[in-house]
């Protein structure tokens, strides 16, 4: 009998393109859950796609671990779910190394794993989009304690 991993990963860049980057995962262990969040300095290269292959790529990094468990990874990101699952042509963009890199680091994970992508709805992955939101919250609330401080 398999053990059941379920791993939720959501990307933001704001603004889209060249924006700061907010990236977030939860991942459900049996009894155990791992929520991260992650950013990235704004940058030239950030974009919304890239936000979504750095927090899958976090995902993976985090379950090569994992071994005979049937895993199951849910994004909201259709192009990645797509690329990854070969619906999608790849095309060239910034985000190109990180579908590489995601796609080397998925066949490590497949290899001792059976592994689904599916994508989701927004609304059902709240808590891997507030985790990627959360350095912007902590960005605005700075600028708010800058801009009202009298």
């Amino acid at each position: 009998m398999y053990k059941q991993i379920e791993c939720y990963f959501d990307g933001a860049c704001e603004p889209n393109p060249g924006g700061q980057i907010g990236a977030g995962i939860y991942i459900i262990d049996g009894d155990n859950e791992i929520t991260e969040s992650f950013e990235r300095e704004p940058s030239s290269g950030n974009t919304n796609n890239v936000a979504e292959y750095i927090a899958i790529i976090e995902v993976l990094n985090r379950i090569l671990i994992y071994k005979q468990c049937r895993i199951a990874i849910y994004g909201d990101s259709r192009l990645v779910i797509n690329q990854l699952n070969g619906r999608y042509k790849v095309n060239s963009g910034s985000y190109l190394p990180y579908y590489k890199q995601a796609s080397e680091l998925l066949k490590g994970v497949r290899r001792k794993n059976i592994v689904t992508l599916q994508w989701i709805p927004r609304e059902d992955n709240a808590i891997a989009d507030q985790l990627s939101r959360e350095s912007f919250v902590k960005e605005v609330v700075n600028w708010n304690l800058i801009f009202n401080d009298d």
